[in-house]
């Protein structure tokens, strides 16, 4: 009994004694998090009872997400490519390896996608409710970009160690699409940038062309007896990640970008993943 009350006691004490610093350490570690890069770049100095402002914040930091993302599928394929770089983006983020940079990306995505709950609950007009709904698509497409790259690592690493001749070109020419997709894409997330809406769509048509193209490749591959029915299953399972991804990102920057009638067109293309 002697010894519970010693430690009830000296538990008490201590709430007592850090009771009013609670406030100075908070800020504390809030500001020790800002300094390791854990934090949104707009989105947590934006103040809700401003809808306006906060969905402008909101737009710019959907559009630096987007170029994460990028940069995370470059640095999957080790692509030395400055077309995605930008200085707003924290150095922290830039020097993390491809993990890394993933769990980073849901944090963020995490944070984003409660902060558009709640600048959902504010009072808003039918044209700010119809950007706040593309900007929460924009995201949730990032972030499917993401996903599709991330699968596609062990894939990507076994084409890329392959000492078939047909497999390693594959990986080399991805790698190569990707970072003309990426020189083509980062630069319309620039603010000074005005996007097109043909732009975009001419990109979505390689996208589309270059699926179909060379999926038929593979089997012609496949019939030649290029490749074995389990190095094809691999090939295809790979591109649809890749190009998965490709449609993501396209779909992300026209939902960022475009207003509602711009974004519609994209509704009716046609798609490339049957």
């Amino acid at each position: 009994m002697a010894l519970v009350f010693f430690q009830t006691l000296v538990n008490l004490l201590s709430i007592l004694l850090f009771y009013p610093f609670l406030g100075q350490l908070s800020r504390f570690l809030e500001n020790r998090n800002s300094r390791n890069g854990d934090e949104t770049l707009y989105i947590h100095r934006s103040d809700l009872q401003l809808p306006q402002a906060a969905l402008l914040a909101l737009e710019n930091e959907t559009r630096t997400f987007i170029r994460m993302v990028l940069q995370f599928a470059q640095e999957a394929f080790q692509l030395k490519d400055s077309s995605c770089r930008d200085t707003t983006i924290k150095k922290r983020y830039q020097s993390m390896n491809v993990q890394e940079k993933y769990d980073h990306l849901k944090f963020l995505y995490g944070d984003i996608h409660g902060f558009c709950i709640r600048l959902h609950q504010q009072v808003l007009g039918q044209e700010e409710a119809s950007k706040l709904e593309r900007l929460v698509a924009a995201i949730r497409n990032a972030m499917y970009a993401a996903k599709s790259i991330k699968d596609a690592i062990p894939d990507m690493h076994q084409l890329e160690h392959s000492s078939n001749d047909i497999k390693y070109a594959f990986y080399g020419q991805t790698k190569e699409v990707l970072l003309l997709f990426s020189q083509k894409a980062c630069p319309m997330l620039d603010i000074a940038h005005t996007p097109l809406v043909e732009e975009l769509a001419e990109i979505y048509r390689k996208v589309t062309v270059g699926y179909a193209g060379t999926v038929q490749n593979f089997y012609m591959e496949n019939t030649a007896g290029g490749v074995s029915e389990t190095e094809i299953t691999t090939l295809l399972n790979f591109n649809r990640e890749i190009y998965t991804a490709f449609k993501s990102f396209v779909f992300a920057i026209k939902d960022c970008l475009f207003d509602k009638k711009e974004a519609a067109y994209f509704d009716e293309l046609p798609g490339f993943i049957r």
